[in-house]
């Protein structure tokens, strides 16, 4: 059994992918508090040596008692990839899994003798890194529930929940043309600050904190359409497309991307290049085409893509 040291990864579904993954690998999970996450991030940049060896001690401290052989799976967090510049007899091999494209800050960690992997081809063409096909967190639970009805009806039309992003004009377009009073619209503003951070996770202010990710998986669950905005620069398909064809649940995306996918039919995915492209008759006319099952996502998880992508069964 492989022996894991998973760093980061603390988002509400990617707990759920550390409790999976820890069902077939010996796990190591190392998180810190968000509020101490920023505060160290705010060291860095005032005091980068104090931040260095303060850095270390965590991580020592971290792998304590540890012994054996080690694989460091780190997430793409700022804070969380200096981990890859720390040495340890333990750690024979360091890996990193990028949840979202790399920006000028994450470039500083492109290191020799680290595995990246992506799901966004264009990043993997532009700078050599592994490329993995998008799984969704909350399959299993996708699976059991979708079929209850009583406990899952279609009460809205149109659902969105994401961070702005520059996403906010386009979604709320797509809701104006098509506003029957039902759709759900949840747009999180990002917590940059440590004030932010605080009204996040200490006074769990919904400005910032959305919702819980059960409370996301039952909103697709109970819609009809699931909108799905890439972020400027972003070429990858996220996990939202996953998680709505899934459920079985219409999507509307302007990801062209899509198209090359196995799992893409016309009467499931509408593509936009922006919300000029909907009318309301337009959406009315995509929601009644029949739904067409093109493909199973049993093997889109967590477990396999570490067993064949990282480790190579």
């Amino acid at each position: 059994m492989e022996n894991i040291i998973v760093f980061g990864f603390s988002n509400e579904y990617e707990s759920i992918d550390i409790d999976t993954l820890s069902k077939r690998f010996n796990v190591k999970k190392i998180q810190f508090n968000p509020i101490v996450v920023s505060v160290l991030l705010r060291l860095n940049k005032v005091a980068p040596i104090i931040f260095s060896h303060l850095f270390k001690h965590l991580i020592k401290f971290s792998l304590k008692g540890l012994s054996g052989k080690w694989t460091l799976v780190c997430s793409d967090n700022e804070l969380y990839m200096n981990s890859l510049c720390i040495d340890s007899a333990l750690i024979t091999r360091k890996v990193v899994v990028i949840r979202n494209t790399i920006t000028k800050i994450s470039e500083q960690f492109l290191l020799t003798g680290v595995d990246y992997y992506s799901f966004d081809k264009g990043d993997c063409n532009k700078y050599g890194f592994n490329y993995y096909e998008q799984y969704c967190s909350g399959s299993e639970i996708i699976k059991n529930d979708k079929n209850d009805l009583e406990k899952y009806p279609e009460v809205y039309d149109l659902y969105f929940l994401g961070l702005d992003k520059g996403r906010k004009v386009i979604v709320e377009g797509i809701s104006n043309v098509y506003d029957n009073g039902k759709n759900k619209i949840i747009i999180v503003n990002q917590a940059i600050g440590i004030k932010d951070k605080i009204k996040k996770y200490l006074f769990k202010d919904s400005t910032f904190s959305g919702i819980s990710y059960q409370e996301h998986i039952n909103n697709i669950l109970m819609c009809k359409v699931v909108i799905d905005i890439n972020q400027a620069g972003q070429n990858g398909i996220t996990m939202r497309p996953i998680e709505a064809l899934l459920a079985e649940k219409k999507l509307v995306t302007n990801n062209k991307k899509i198209l090359e996918c196995d799992f893409y039919h016309p009467n499931n995915v509408l593509i936009i290049d922006s919300q000029e492209d909907l009318t309301y008759q337009g959406i009315i006319d995509f929601i009644q085409l029949d739904f067409i099952k093109t493909t199973t996502f049993d093997n889109r998880n967590i477990v396999n893509f570490f067993s064949k992508s990282v480790f190579g069964r």
